[in-house]
Protein backbone atom coordinates (compact mmCIF):
# COMPACT_ATOMS: atom_id res chain seq x y z
CA UNK A 1 0.00 0.00 0.00
CA UNK A 2 1.39 3.27 -0.79
CA UNK A 3 0.76 6.68 0.63
CA UNK A 4 1.18 9.42 -2.26
CA UNK A 5 0.53 12.73 -0.93
CA UNK A 6 0.32 15.32 -3.17
CA UNK A 7 2.31 18.39 -2.04
CA UNK A 8 -0.09 20.79 -3.50
CA UNK A 9 -2.20 19.81 -0.43
CA UNK A 10 0.44 18.93 2.81
CA UNK A 11 2.18 22.27 1.96
CA UNK A 12 1.45 25.32 4.77
CA UNK A 13 0.59 27.77 2.02
CA UNK A 14 -2.00 24.84 1.13
CA UNK A 15 -3.00 24.52 4.91
CA UNK A 16 -3.57 28.56 5.34
CA UNK A 17 -5.58 29.42 2.15
CA UNK A 18 -7.92 26.82 3.10
CA UNK A 19 -7.93 28.04 6.75
CA UNK A 20 -8.40 31.04 5.52
CA UNK A 21 -11.23 30.32 2.88
CA UNK A 22 -13.13 28.73 6.03
CA UNK A 23 -12.89 31.95 7.88
CA UNK A 24 -14.05 33.78 5.20
CA UNK A 25 -17.00 31.46 4.59
CA UNK A 26 -18.17 31.69 7.86
CA UNK A 27 -17.72 35.60 7.97
CA UNK A 28 -19.73 35.96 5.21
CA UNK A 29 -22.73 33.37 6.56
CA UNK A 30 -23.21 35.78 9.47
CA UNK A 31 -26.01 38.60 8.88
CA UNK A 32 -24.22 42.07 8.38
CA UNK A 33 -27.54 43.72 10.42
CA UNK A 34 -27.08 41.43 13.37
CA UNK A 35 -26.26 43.74 16.46
CA UNK A 36 -26.82 43.54 19.99
CA UNK A 37 -28.87 46.30 21.83
CA UNK A 38 -27.00 48.79 23.74
CA UNK A 39 -27.17 48.40 27.04
CA UNK A 40 -29.67 50.97 29.06
CA UNK A 41 -27.05 50.99 31.75
CA UNK A 42 -23.82 52.16 29.67
CA UNK A 43 -25.96 54.47 27.43
CA UNK A 44 -27.46 56.85 29.47
CA UNK A 45 -25.76 59.48 32.10
CA UNK A 46 -26.96 58.05 35.16
CA UNK A 47 -28.56 61.10 37.70
CA UNK A 48 -26.07 60.82 40.13
CA UNK A 49 -23.00 61.73 38.03
CA UNK A 50 -24.74 64.76 36.07
CA UNK A 51 -24.74 67.12 39.75
CA UNK A 52 -21.83 67.34 42.07
CA UNK A 53 -21.59 65.74 45.17
CA UNK A 54 -21.65 67.06 48.88
CA UNK A 55 -19.16 69.69 49.65
CA UNK A 56 -15.80 68.95 50.95
CA UNK A 57 -16.51 70.36 54.53
CA UNK A 58 -19.70 68.35 54.81
CA UNK A 59 -18.30 65.34 57.07
CA UNK A 60 -15.60 66.01 58.59
CA UNK A 61 -14.62 63.31 59.97
CA UNK A 62 -17.88 60.79 59.77
CA UNK A 63 -18.43 59.26 63.55
CA UNK A 64 -15.60 60.07 65.98
CA UNK A 65 -14.97 58.19 69.19
CA UNK A 66 -16.65 60.59 72.07
CA UNK A 67 -12.92 61.06 73.43
CA UNK A 68 -11.72 62.34 69.92
CA UNK A 69 -14.84 64.59 68.89
CA UNK A 70 -12.21 67.57 68.42
CA UNK A 71 -9.99 65.40 66.05
CA UNK A 72 -11.30 66.73 62.79
CA UNK A 73 -10.53 67.27 59.06
CA UNK A 74 -9.52 71.45 58.78
CA UNK A 75 -10.28 73.17 55.60
CA UNK A 76 -8.53 76.44 54.86
CA UNK A 77 -10.06 79.00 52.99
CA UNK A 78 -6.51 80.04 51.67
CA UNK A 79 -6.25 76.50 49.90
CA UNK A 80 -10.09 76.02 48.14
CA UNK A 81 -11.46 76.85 45.44
CA UNK A 82 -14.13 79.10 46.73
CA UNK A 83 -16.80 76.64 46.43
CA UNK A 84 -16.11 73.71 48.50
CA UNK A 85 -16.36 71.00 45.56
CA UNK A 86 -13.07 71.05 45.17
CA UNK A 87 -11.24 71.28 47.93
CA UNK A 88 -8.03 70.60 49.93
CA UNK A 89 -9.04 69.35 53.60
CA UNK A 90 -5.83 68.49 55.98
CA UNK A 91 -5.80 66.19 58.81
CA UNK A 92 -4.92 67.02 61.71
CA UNK A 93 -1.89 65.25 62.13
CA UNK A 94 -0.87 67.04 65.71
CA UNK A 95 -3.85 66.03 67.21
CA UNK A 96 -3.94 62.28 66.28
CA UNK A 97 -2.44 59.62 69.40
CA UNK A 98 0.34 57.45 67.44
CA UNK A 99 1.21 56.46 63.82
CA UNK A 100 -1.78 55.52 62.61
CA UNK A 101 -4.27 57.84 60.83
CA UNK A 102 -8.29 56.84 61.35
CA UNK A 103 -9.76 56.19 57.92
CA UNK A 104 -12.29 59.13 58.68
CA UNK A 105 -9.19 61.23 58.53
CA UNK A 106 -7.19 60.01 55.49
CA UNK A 107 -10.32 58.61 53.21
CA UNK A 108 -11.66 61.69 51.18
CA UNK A 109 -12.24 63.08 47.85
CA UNK A 110 -11.12 66.52 46.94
Amino acid sequence: MENKIDNKTASRRGFIKNIAASVAAAGALVPMGLSAKDDPALIEEPEWGKKLGDPVDKNLYGMPSPYEHNVVRRVHKLLSSGDMYASVAMCPVQDLSGIITPNGLFFHRS
